[in-house]
């Protein structure tokens, strides 16, 4: 909402329009916005404040439409939901999106901040009016935009529950920014210093994938990122007598698509072999039934993703034996090195399917340059058919 409104709110403001805030056609449009949610209320009425019997988050009498409405939001802002990130206070969380936009926005992170600048000096108030902005509506244009950008980008920042992803309902805006600055300099870039920034910046990019691919991958996969840098660096060579236009748009995007490949394949071939969900539902996915799943204290959130097979977390021994049988469990082998005595008593019959390597994803990019220390920070994760 904030996202939404600040932007027309800084535009009738400057304008001297407030009272545009209550008109029928706002009126109307927030009676629109109940209607079509209104399946959204329902359904969480009957799931959640119906049955106040339900155990969510630990806590029963636990209302559908008040976390929709409330609590989801302050809760999010306060990290005092039943979802927080259980990290301490810190004076850094205020600046957390300033270095986060930094690589989010890449590679148009530079060319951000001198639109940035460039927009500050056209909207403050002086007698000197740049000549494209001298129309009311370019300048109001601006003022939109930044009145969408700056209150949400602050909220972040005061918001105790932060995710990088947070970044992305403003990207748009940063890109409208961008373009303009873009397409009302683009004859003069070759003599503008972010021309030298833009094209250092593709190289710099290029050579980072090269060093990291050579430090982290082998073999096939380490072929197909070299081979793809190096078409890369041949059209920045084929393209480097082309208009400064195409070197300061084209080389960034071919450089970043360059690290979006590396970072791909890192995801799919190097942290696929510690993803034990993963692992795990793709094995699943070859049988003929429909167990359940019983996650036992491995907490596997890639696992309830991928799985196409029934998924449930227990973390209490006694719950799990009286479970009915047959089913699938998914426990760590010190876990079950205490649970199979209590299996064993019960004459059930237990098939070790298989043992998977894993690691935390916190830890795993920590310790991708040192496979060694990868190799300390993994468990074997068993996969355990017990009928």
């Amino acid at each position: 909402l904030l996202t939404i409104f600040s932007g027309l709110f800084g535009v009738w403001l400057a304008t001297a329009n407030l009272k545009n805030f209550v008109t029928k056609k706002w009126l109307l449009s927030i009676g629109l916005v109940l209607l079509f949610i209104l399946p959204e209320l329902i359904a969480l009425y009957i799931q959640f404040d119906l049955h106040p019997e339900k155990i969510v988050f630990g806590k029963q009498h636990v209302s559908g439409l008040r976390w929709f409405f409330i609590d989801s939001q302050w809760g999010r802002f306060m990290n005092s939901g039943p979802i927080s990130t259980g990290k301490p206070y810190s004076i850094a969380h205020y600046f957390y999106y300033m270095h986060t936009l930094l690589w989010a926005f890449l590679p148009w992170t530079i060319v951000f901040i001198f639109a940035i600048i460039n927009v500050v000096k056209s909207v403050r108030i002086s007698k000197e009016v740049p000549e494209h902005v001298k129309h009311k509506s370019n300048r109001l244009s601006y003022i939109y935009l930044l009145s969408s950008i700056v209150p949400t980008f602050i909220l972040f920042s005061l918001t105790s529950f932060q995710l990088d992803h947070y970044t992305n309902i403003i990207i748009p805006f940063l890109a409208c920014l961008c373009a303009e600055f873009l397409f009302n300099n683009i004859t003069k870039l070759n003599k503008h210093p972010l021309f030298s920034l833009q094209v250092g910046l593709a190289y710099i990019l290029c050579a980072l994938v090269v060093i990291l691919a050579l430090i982290t991958l082998t073999g096939s996969v380490f072929m197909v990122v070299i081979v793809c840098a190096i078409m890369v660096v041949t059209l920045f060579v084929l393209l480097s007598n082309n208009y400064s236009a195409t070197k300061v748009i084209i080389f960034p995007v071919l450089s970043i698509s360059l690290v979006f490949l590396y970072a791909e394949v890192v995801n799919a071939k190097l942290y696929s072999l510690y993803d034990v969900g993963y692992q795990v539902s793709q094995q699943l996915r070859q049988t003929n039934n429909s167990y359940s799943i019983i996650d036992y204290r491995v907490n596997s959130l890639s696992l309830e993703f991928h799985t196409q097979h029934n998924y449930q977390r227990i973390d209490n021994l006694d719950e799990l034996l009286k479970l009915q049988h047959p089913y699938y469990l998914v426990i760590s082998d010190s876990n079950w090195a205490s649970l199979s005595l209590g299996v064993a008593k019960q004459n059930l019959v237990v098939e070790r399917l298989n043992a998977f390597k894993y690691v935390a994803q916190e830890k795993f990019i920590p310790t991708l340059f040192n496979r060694n220390k990868l190799a300390n920070d993994t468990q074997n994760i068993l996969l355990i058919l017990i009928r």
